[in-house]
């Protein structure tokens, strides 16, 4: 049987959905068994706590009892000593305490008496062992707590509590003497408590024999140093880490290999209400779920087992279903296969099941229709193949046509390129005014940006007119109006012979403003200028006069290594004012040898890029390149910002024309 046969087919198709739903059951079947385990597990810890909870109860009721027959014993003994015996009979520091005791009748074993005096030293006592203990040092709130006996003399008794030394159950009380010099203390064990404790250890013994699964059940008592109340074993480290962890609160469940047994250490608070002893103990219950674990396991593959010989039984069902459905199709595959080569004739007679037949007369009726609909489709693809011959042609002389097109704007960009090329300055013309770098960068083919230059001799002096200029727009546009510029200020400098730099650019202003008659239509065609002139005296000195037309001047003082920014008349030469009436204005000032000038259209301060801003060169950009590349050559500095301005080969990432140039003097 093949695997891409249609019976096998069908029988994945089937078998597969029915033995992972029944597979994905059984391991349903197995968490969800471990899951109610643990949550019987839970439930029986929760039921052992509340059990543990009851006999503390009943502890609590018993040593009620137990401890206030004794508060009235010790009650009867600290005042008999304190009215009797001391600075009566003895002074308290050599007081016969152990004759004192047998008169009172008290049980030596159990009961022990301690002479305390204002500094906490034990002065006198009948366990040898305290001798001289200075109580004091047992922390600040033992040394208040007896402060305070010394000053109110009235009898203090302290619950029962376990002795840190011996882990029995003792009870302590205190009274000052009548003169307030001394503090009478009483110390005494319980035998009925300590005969209770025993028999809640074994107790506790018992619960774990008495529950399938646990190991243990133990109590561990919070002292200064933590200890088991069954077995009355000191913890390690690790346990009392532990212990002092869920004192606070915060239950936890361990997992530990013992004997290739995965046991698990459950923690858990006690809490009681009715007494201090033991208050904030810690429960540990210890178990395991070999045997749970492994019945589970079984269940599980036994699960699988019944539910892999059901699928095989199912897949064998339908395996005889299908190939009895399939052997008529089997036979139309076929036929199929030969009309699919081209065979159109081929007709298929198949006789069985209802659906079958009809089937098969549909499909002679399909290939029927399928012959005709191919005869047409070849006279239609004759057709539509003499349409697209015909398209194809159209579409190629459009092309051509296009292509000589662009040719010829390309070739006229090209001469204009070269004119507006020959217009600028050269490197001989700009040499003789300073050391210069130029970066000039037009966004298109042409350029929105120029830069002008000339001069003139006079007597005593030779003076240079240098000028950036920014047109409106850029590409041809713009380039249109540079030429426009270029011979303004011609005619202005050199044929009227203006030679102030504000009234040059009031001239140009009036200039653009008749060529372009936008007095009489809407045009707002204009440019920004940065105009400066340079006069070399004979003597060396050279003076620098500016004026601007919403363009700056940034120099770089080389002396003191200062920027100081000029700035121009926020008024436009040309376009429409807006209100913006403003004369130029000439700044002049002296220039000193290794200052550098920088003069820039607009268009370095709008383009985008990594090095300055997070997304614009900007002003910023501008003076933090000049404040760290102005002491550096103008080939540096060119060589610079170029690699600045490269970092994005994308030819649309430039936003205008970019126009930036150096003089240093």
């Amino acid at each position: 049987m093949k695997l891409n046969s249609i019976t096998t087919k069908i029988i994945l198709s089937s078998v597969i959905p029915i033995f992972l739903a029944l597979l994905g059951l059984a391991i349903y079947n197995y968490y969800n068994s471990q899951r109610l385990q643990t949550e019987a597990y839970d439930e029986k810890r929760q039921i052992i706590n509340k059990e543990i909870q009851h006999i503390f109860d009943l502890q609590d009721v018993a040593l009620k009892s137990l401890e206030m027959k004794l508060d009235e014993e010790m009650e009867r003994w600290s005042t008999q000593i304190i009215t009797n015996y001391l600075d009566t009979l003895y002074r308290p520091l050599y007081a016969p305490l152990k004759q004192i005791q047998l008169e009172l009748g008290m049980d030596t074993n159990l009961t022990d008496i301690y002479i305390i005096n204002k500094q906490g030293i034990i002065i006198n006592t009948t366990f040898p062992k305290d001798y001289q203990l200075n109580l004091f040092n047992f922390g600040e709130d033992h040394k208040n707590f007896l402060l305070e006996i010394f000053s109110n003399r009235k009898l203090k008794k302290e619950p029962f509590t376990n002795e840190a030394s011996t882990r029995k159950v003792k009870k302590y009380s205190y009274q000052a003497t009548l003169n307030g010099k001394y503090i009478v203390e009483i110390g005494s064990y319980s035998s009925g408590a300590q005969q209770l404790n025993s028999s809640m250890q074994k107790t506790f013994k018992n619960i774990s024999n008495d529950q399938k699964g646990y190991r243990s059940v133990d109590l561990f008592i919070i002292t200064d140093d933590p200890f088991s109340f069954t077995t009355k074993d000191t913890l390690s480290p690790l346990e009392k880490k532990i212990v002092l962890d869920v004192q606070e609160n915060r239950d936890t469940v361990r997992q530990k290999i013992v004997d290739g047994v995965e046991l698990f250490y459950d923690y858990s608070k006690l809490d009681r209400e009715f007494t201090d002893l033991y208050r904030g103990a810690v429960m540990r219950l210890i178990y395991d779920k070999t045997e749970l674990n492994a019945k589970n396991k079984s269940e599980l593959l036994f699960s699988i087992l019944i539910f892999s010989i059901v699928t095989v039984l199912v897949a064998f069902l339908i395996f005889i279903l299908a190939n009895r459905l399939t052997k008529p199709l089997k036979t139309l595959s076929q036929k199929a296969d030969f009309i699919a080569k081209g065979n159109f004739n081929e007709h298929v007679e198949i006789k069985g099941s209802f659906e079958i037949t009809r089937l098969s007369q549909s499909f002679d009726s399909m290939v029927d229709q399928l012959r005709d609909s191919l005869v047409n489709l070849e006279n239609k693809v004759e057709e539509r193949t003499k349409e697209v011959d015909q398209k194809r042609t159209e579409i190629e002389n459009q092309k051509n046509s296009l292509v000589r097109k662009n040719k010829r704007i390309e070739s006229s960009l090209k001469y204009a390129l070269t004119i507006q090329k020959a217009i600028l300055p050269t490197q001989k013309m700009l040499s003789q005014l300073a050391d210069y770098f130029i970066l000039y960068r037009p966004k298109d083919f042409v350029s929105g940006d120029s830069y002008w230059i000339s001069s003139y001799q006079e007597s005593d002096r030779k003076s240079f007119f240098f000028a950036v200029i920014d047109c409106t727009g850029h590409g041809v546009p713009g380039a249109f109006m540079t030429l426009i510029a270029d011979r303004l200020l011609n005619s202005v400098v050199n044929d009227r012979k203006i030679h102030s730099p504000a009234k040059i650019l009031e001239n140009l202003d009036h200039e653009v403003r008749i060529m372009l008659r936008q007095d009489q239509n809407t045009n707002d065609d204009g440019m920004d200028v940065a105009l400066i002139k340079v006069d070399v005296f004979r003597n060396g000195k050279k003076t620098l006069t500016f004026s601007g037309a919403k363009r700056p001047l940034y120099l770089h003082r080389y002396e003191n290594e200062s920027l100081e920014i000029i700035k121009g008349s926020i008024r436009a030469i040309g376009g429409n004012r807006y209100g913006l009436e403003e004369p130029f204005k000439n700044i002049k000032f002296d220039i000193n040898k290794n200052d550098i000038v920088y003069l820039f259209s607009d268009g370095i301060i709008d383009q985008k890029t990594k090095n300055y801003g997070k997304k614009k060169f900007g002003t910023k950009g501008v003076v933090q390149f000049i404040n760290e590349n102005a002491m550096n050559s103008s080939v540096k500095q060119l060589e610079k910002l170029e690699k600045i301005l490269d970092y994005n080969k994308d030819p649309d990432s430039q936003i205008d024309d970019i126009t930036l140039v150096g003089l240093r003097f």
